[in-house]
C-alpha cells in the first residue's frame, strides 16, 4: 500500500488498512492494540492468518473425526440390531419347536 501511495503518512495507510477489513475478531484485536508501523501491521496479518489456518484445520479434523465415530456407532448399530434379529429368530424357532412337540405329544395321547 506504501509502495502506491509513497506521500501518504503511515498511520493513515495503517488506518486505512485496517478500515478495509470485514468486522471480526481481527479488527477488534487491532482496535484494541494499535500497530505503530506498517511492519507491525504486516506481523500482526501474519500471525492472524496463521492462526485462522490452524482453526480452520483444527475444525475439517474434528469435523472427520465426527463423521469417523459416527459410521462406527451406524455399523455398532447395525451389528447389534442383527444381532437382535438373529436372537429373535431363534427364539422363534423354539416356539415353533415347542409348539410342534405339544402337538405330537397331543396326538399320541388322543391315539392311546
Amino acid at each position: 500500500m506504501k509502495a502506491k501511495a509513497p506521500n501518504v503518512p503511515e498511520d493513515v495507510a495503517i488506518e486505512a488498512a485496517i478500515k478495509g477489513l470485514r468486522i471480526g475478531p481481527f479488527v477488534g484485536h487491532l482496535a484494541r492494540e494499535k500497530t505503530r508501523t506498517i511492519e507491525d501491521l504486516y506481523s500482526e496479518f501474519e500471525k492472524y492468518c496463521r492462526s485462522d489456518n490452524d482453526l480452520h484445520r483444527r475444525i475439517e479434523e474434528q469435523n472427520q473425526n465426527k463423521q469417523f465415530q459416527s459410521r462406527g456407532r451406524n455399523i455398532q448399530k447395525s451389528n447389534r440390531s442383527q444381532g437382535q434379529s438373529e436372537m429373535q429368530q431363534g427364539q422363534s424357532q423354539q416356539v415353533f419347536n415347542v409348539e410342534q412337540q405339544a402337538r405330537a405329544a397331543t396326538s399320541e395321547d388322543m391315539l392311546k
